[in-house]
């Protein structure tokens, strides 16, 4: 698989789904701008951005954990700090419910899920965990609580 990611020219290895109605912010964008033309045919010129509000597939690609359209097109990076490890679980024990983890001072939201190994003779045991954190505009997320408040 990891070979697989590397190859693809778009995101290859889709973990899950992403819904947000705010702006992202923090992710590794890959750059429009004239600079891009002057790098070697094949590698990608990042710059700090963000994405419009939206559904996106969580993907893993080239080693890190990436935001796509569903037409796998790339829209950003994660940053750094985002992880995929193996894990196997105990026999008959239960798989852990995904965990959303609201900052709601730091505009962020952590996420931890584990998404299961498939394929033919794989061990139903195997796992991956995924970590990765979304981050927002400052105030967005007070600002989108507020309504209860009023």
């Amino acid at each position: 698989l990891a070979r697989r990611s590397y190859d693809a020219d778009r995101p290859a290895i889709v973990l899950g789904a992403v819904h947000s109605d705010l702006f992202l912010a923090g992710l590794e964008v890959p750059d429009r701008s004239g600079a891009q033309a002057k790098q070697r045919p094949g590698r990608r010129r990042y710059v700090r951005g963000g994405s419009e509000a939206g559904t996106y597939l969580l993907a893993w690609w080239r080693g890190r954990l990436c935001l796509a359209t569903p037409a796998r097109e790339l829209v950003g990076r994660l940053e750094e700090g985002a992880s995929i490890e193996v894990v196997k679980l105990d026999s008959g024990a239960v798989v852990p419910p995904t965990v959303l983890h609201l900052d709601e001072y730091l505009d962020e939201v952590s996420v931890e899920t584990f998404v299961p190994v498939g394929g033919k003779r794989t061990d139903p045991r195997l796992h991956l965990r995924v970590r990765f954190t979304l981050r927002f505009p400052v105030g967005s997320l007070d600002e989108q609580g507020r309504w209860r408040t009023k």
